[in-house]
């Protein structure tokens, strides 16, 4: 994993975030100045080796969506914030405990720059949940290998992974908790169960399982 790297990212764009200093540089937009609702929402930064999304919630709750390109890994970090208007501070605390402040620059309703970090707000997908899940989702893990994970809305689901040649097909019953964005399967013939976070990039994007899954 290359946490450490993007960890670092994030350091330092939540603290261009956090001690957040947000400067409008369109007089005549009032309604894209240093407000709290101005920052809720999807942000996302790319860079060659793969992008980062902020998605801050407006009760005071966000996470951040790491992206790799190289090996298709993810991580996401949860983290609560705080900002003040008057003084333009956003304060947030990441869930192992590190807590920053940043400042932040805000060129128009749809760009911020985040300790001198460029990123553009997305569609929101801070709302979508259970029902988003439903349906078919697909990762491709390169040489024609791919899983894909079939979501029925009763609970009920089937997963297929196809590697080497080979197919391996399990059927299972699932939980998904929006608030704390885990997905519960059990599996079926092993009687198990596993927790997977399954957080959405966009309504046809998620991350699970350090991959992509993209909606079929």
């Amino acid at each position: 994993m290359k946490k450490n790297y993007f960890y670092g990212l994030l350091a330092i764009v939540m603290v261009a975030l956090l001690g957040v200093s947000f400067v409008s540089c369109n007089d005549d937009d009032d309604d894209n100045g240093p407000k709290l609702s101005n920052i809720v929402g999807t942000w996302k930064h790319t860079q060659e080796i793969g992008y980062t999304l902020l998605v801050f919630r407006s009760n005071g709750t966000g996470y951040a969506n790491e992206y790799y390109y190289e090996d298709g890994e993810a991580e996401t970090y949860n983290f609560t914030y705080t900002f003040d208007e008057g003084s333009m501070i956003l304060r947030v605390k990441v869930e192992d405990g590190e807590e920053l402040a940043l400042r932040v620059t805000f060129i128009s309703s749809k760009e911020i720059t985040f300790g001198g970090v460029l990123y553009t707000r997305q569609g929101d997908t801070s709302n979508l949940g259970s029902k988003a899940l439903v349906g078919t989702w697909k990762a491709d893990l390169g040489d024609g290998d791919y899983m894909k994970v079939v979501f029925n809305s009763n609970g009920t689901g089937r997963y297929y992974e196809y590697e080497d040649g080979d197919m391996e097909t399990i059927n299972f019953t699932y939980t998904y908790d929006e608030s704390s964005q885990n997905l519960k399967m059990k599996i079926e013939y092993y009687d198990e169960e596993y927790t997977y976070r399954v957080t959405f990039i966009s309504s046809t994007e998620a991350y699970a399982r350090w991959v992509v899954w993209v909606k079929q």
